[in-house]
């Protein structure tokens, strides 16, 4: 069986996820969904649903707090060991906002305590968030 979609949810102590085809994952997750009383859930084509919470939760204000929200879901939720400008810009194409002209200009005028630069992605560099970077984040209200 092709396993093209996975979903992963996330309600206090509770996370749930499931892979498999489209139709499954939604089918599964839903009856899940209305056996704990949560509602439908809706595929509605409005970009990452869990990025755009973590939008509403933290309000960032610049874009340079974005790119930092942008990369710690990279990190956190996705899984990904590091993130480029390609990876930030899809984020910004996912919630659909409009993104800043230069990616890579404004991770490299990000401060250092923030950010670290870890090698290549491809032909991009690829970077981290330090500590520093995960717990603004974190904080951030």
């Amino acid at each position: 069986m092709e396993r093209d979609c996975r979903i992963r949810f996330r309600q206090s102590d509770l996370e749930i996820e499931i892979e498999g085809d489209r139709e499954f994952v939604e089918t599964y997750f839903n009856n899940l969904l209305q056996k704990f009383q949560f509602g439908p859930f809706e595929t509605a084509e409005r970009g990452n649903n869990l990025l755009n919470q973590l939008l509403e939760q933290k309000h960032p204000s610049s874009h340079s707090e974005k790119l930092l929200l942008f990369a710690y879901y990279l990190e956190k939720h996705s899984k990904l060991e590091s993130f480029s400008a390609d990876d930030i810009g899809r984020c910004y194409q996912e919630t659909r906002i409009p993104g800043p002209r230069n990616i890579n200009d404004l991770i490299r005028k990000l401060p250092r305590e923030y950010v670290m630069e870890v090698g290549r992605k491809g032909k991009k560099k690829a970077w981290r968030l330090t500590r520093e970077g995960i717990e603004y984040v974190e904080t951030k209200k």
